[in-house]
């Protein structure tokens, strides 16, 4: 099992999100943990704003390798700038600064030009590059914030703000002028193909981002800044922890979209689940196991708690891992309609039982709906995919 860990994909990963660690131990210890609350918020509306720039560039995994690469990026990166106009009418209705819907959308824009190479990256299994330009962005993350400090600016969120504007531009360069692609498709692409696919992946991405951070508008509301900043804390540990299923993930859904119509899908698939479901859950025992005063002397003692909220994240994020490969087997044949409805499911639930819990039971109550709506997902997921009588590819 352990000589089929995909150990590239998982170091560059696991580098990235050391980075994402880093970034975030200097927020909470220069910000406080109302601070954090805030950050993670822009960072949640952000996130909401990148979905939609990267509808054109999310269908890369899948057409890179059917048509013309070079023609899809191009493409790409204009549905990327009608995102970007798109969200800024949208973010209106946020309470947000006329800086923060500027600033919101041109790093929506960025954001949407480098994942477009990535994605293309990955189509065409250039697993190495696609990993590259993914680790620039929190790399860089870090190195403003760090560089900012000894310069001398106050640390608050303009501040990040500029220093996140920064690392998406800098990626940005770098997947443009330092990546090359090793082979190119004649097939000429049409938007519908972008849209098409790219509509269905971004759509069950938006439900699924919903999905992950509908507890912090909740807890935000019903509890304040303080306590969303320690939630988020726990959060990011357990996103760490999800890399391992990520990694796999990420090189089952360019294996599958690159291997037609072979029969060892759906056997990669069970195996792969397996080997994710176990591999997090010794990390996620491993962390627990870390004393509270030692994560307290590197978030701060505003963040006293977390080793508790992170126990009860812990059902949510086996239940992530148990269905992340089989809703990449659907994306890499094409069916991405499949993880939209599933995504919808898990968000409803979510939402409901964080609606319920939340102003009942405080964070708590977002811990259980969590694990509630990952794990309903993973099993509707495993439902559909043992109902297929067999694979079989879309393309159009």
């Amino acid at each position: 099992m352990v000589k089929n860990m995909p150990w590239s994909t998982l170091f560059y990963k696991l580098g990235g999100a050391a980075a994402g660690l880093a970034a975030a131990v200097w927020i909470s210890a220069t910000m406080n943990a109302a601070g954090r609350g805030e950050q993670a918020m822009y960072v949640f509306v952000f996130s909401l704003v990148s979905i939609v720039c990267q509808v054109g560039s999310a269908s890369l995994v899948y057409l890179a390798s059917r048509f013309d690469v070079n023609r899809l990026l191009i493409q790409s990166v204009a549905l990327s700038a009608v995102g970007a106009l798109f969200s800024a009418a949208l973010l209106f209705v946020f309470p947000v600064s006329s800086f923060q819907l500027v600033s919101l959308v041109l790093t929506g824009l960025l954001a949407g030009i480098w994942n477009a190479k990535a994605n293309a990256c990955l189509g065409l299994s250039q697993i190495k590059d696609y990993n590259q330009i993914a680790i620039i962005q929190p790399l860089s993350l870090l190195w403003a914030l760090i560089s900012a400090y000894y310069l001398g600016l106050k640390s608050d969120m303009n501040t990040f703000i500029y220093c996140f504007i920064l690392s998406n531009a800098i990626t940005s360069l770098y997947s443009f002028y330092i990546v090359k692609f090793t082979s190119i498709h004649s097939g000429e692409p049409q938007y519908r193909n972008l849209i098409k696919h790219g509509g269905y992946i971004q759509l069950a991405n938006l439900l699924q981002a919903l999905k992950y951070r509908v507890h912090y508008l909740l807890i935000a509301t019903y509890i304040g800044n303080e306590s969303l900043g320690i939630f988020a804390n726990a959060m990011m540990l357990i996103e760490a922890i999800w890399l391992i299923s990520r990694s796999y993930a990420t090189q089952h859904l360019s294996e599958t979209a690159n291997t037609g119509m072979h029969k060892d899908i759906r056997v990669r698939t069970k195996t792969k689940t397996w080997e994710s479901v176990a591999f997090t859950a010794l990390a996620c025992a491993l962390v627990y196991l870390i004393p509270e005063n030692w994560l307290l002397r590197v978030f701060g003692s505003d963040f006293k708690g977390i080793s508790d909220i992170f126990a009860a994240l812990i059902p949510g994020a086996i239940g992530m891992a148990a269905g992340n490969q089989v809703a990449h087997y659907f994306s890499g044949t094409g069916k991405n309609h499949v993880n939209t409805l599933t995504s919808a499911l898990g968000l409803v639930l979510v939402a409901g039982m964080s609606w319920l819990l939340i102003p009942r039971m405080g964070i708590w109550g977002a811990c259980w709906a969590s694990g509630l709506g990952f794990g309903v997902v993973a099993v509707v997921l495993w439902i559909t995919f043992y109902s297929e009588k067999s694979t079989k590819m879309i393309h159009s």
